[in-house]
């Protein structure tokens, strides 16, 4: 793979690559990779839900976190090589650019990210275009007006769990089920989230959860 110090990772023509013939999707790093289409994922919630009943949401968050981990270690190995230099050594800024490009580019949605409130003890994350509240709306699964993307929030705590070498917990405080623009997220540290469950259950929009924590610490 060419270094390249500058250069977005994700930017490349040709960043996944198929093999017809042998039914391979890779990336430049030779990972293989997998498309599934909207339907899958609505069978696999829908077999989630039928076998698992409730538990479908830890599983989800759970696998999530699984994912996002190894995906931090991926991209450690291989953006480190492509701008020669380890990631923690780059500008912050750059790094958070090529993740978020990355979320996007590998069909996650569109990530943001706001460290605003890193004094606070956790970041604020908001995620258009994800899969899983796409596969809730575009089928007969049954959101109830509540955050269902528990996939999204174990990813994102994963990643930075990784990140930062500690672990972190993901709570999403808003939901496109639930009419809001895009699907929100704070991830932190367990003491410092620890009420924001309850406050998503009580009905407390996003604005009035940040607002509680940034007063409460």
């Amino acid at each position: 793979m060419e270094t390249n110090l500058s250069g977005n990772f994700y930017a490349y023509k040709k960043y996944l690559s198929w093999d017809m013939k042998k039914g391979l999707l890779e990336n430049p790093a030779n990972t293989r990779m997998i498309a599934f289409p909207n339907c899958f994922m609505v069978g696999l919630l829908e077999g989630l839900e039928d076998e698992c009943g409730q538990a479908w949401t830890v599983v989800m968050y759970r696998c999530g976190e699984w994912w996002g981990k190894r995906q931090m270690q991926r991209m450690e190995k291989t953006l480190g090589k492509h701008f020669g230099n380890p990631l923690h050594e780059l500008p912050t800024v750059q790094v958070h650019a090529t993740v978020m490009e990355g979320w996007a580019t590998e069909g996650w949605g569109r990530l943001k990210l706001d460290l605003d409130n890193l004094q606070h003890g956790f970041i604020f994350a908001s995620v258009s275009n994800s899969p899983i509240t796409e596969a809730f709306m575009n089928s007969e699964l049954d959101a109830r007006k509540r955050p269902v993307d528990f996939l999204t929030a174990g990813a994102l705590a994963g990643m930075f769990s990784h990140a930062s070498d500690s672990e972190l917990v993901g709570y999403q405080i808003a939901c496109v089920t639930q009419g809001a623009e895009t699907n929100e997220f704070l991830i932190g540290q367990k003491e410092v989230l620890d009420d924001v469950q309850n406050m998503v259950k009580k009905g407390m929009n996003a604005a009035e959860i940040l607002a509680s924590l940034t007063q409460a610490h």
